[in-house]
């Protein structure tokens, strides 16, 4: 084979690799960033978890009833929607570096989360 075509025929592979490689790792970063804020949200869909989520972040005690289920249907259904993909770009971004899961979600979760608590007139102390 002549080196010129071998070393094209080379180039274009790996950038055919190289790319599969980003494609592959950017849905399987988002997948477990969802995952990730499903299993926070489910920790605080729990009638304790909800009522330590409040007083943790909110210092609340106590709320309605009324309050508390529209509280829990937003926080089910913010569990199965998709990823604010802005909100999260710079985790998406640090998975492609270093694939692996990272602590560093819940803050971004967290922010995402006190959006439906504010929503209610929960603001952090």
């Amino acid at each position: 084979m002549n080196i010129a075509i071998y070393k094209r025929w080379h180039f274009v592979e790996m950038t055919e690799q190289t790319i599969n490689t980003l494609v592959g790792s950017i849905p399987e970063a988002i997948e477990i960033i969802r995952l990730a804020r499903q299993h926070y949200i489910e920790k605080i869909t729990s009638t304790e978890g909800l009522d330590l989520f409040l007083e943790n972040h909110f210092q609340t005690f106590g709320i309605s009833n009324t309050k508390r289920e529209f509280l829990l249907r937003d926080l089910r259904e913010l569990s199965k929607s998709s990823l604010d993909l802005v909100h999260y770009a710079s985790l998406i971004q640090a998975y492609k570096v270093q694939p692996q899961p990272s602590p560093e979600n819940e803050p971004f979760i967290l922010r995402e989360v006190e959006v439906i608590f504010n929503k209610y007139g929960l603001t952090r102390s």
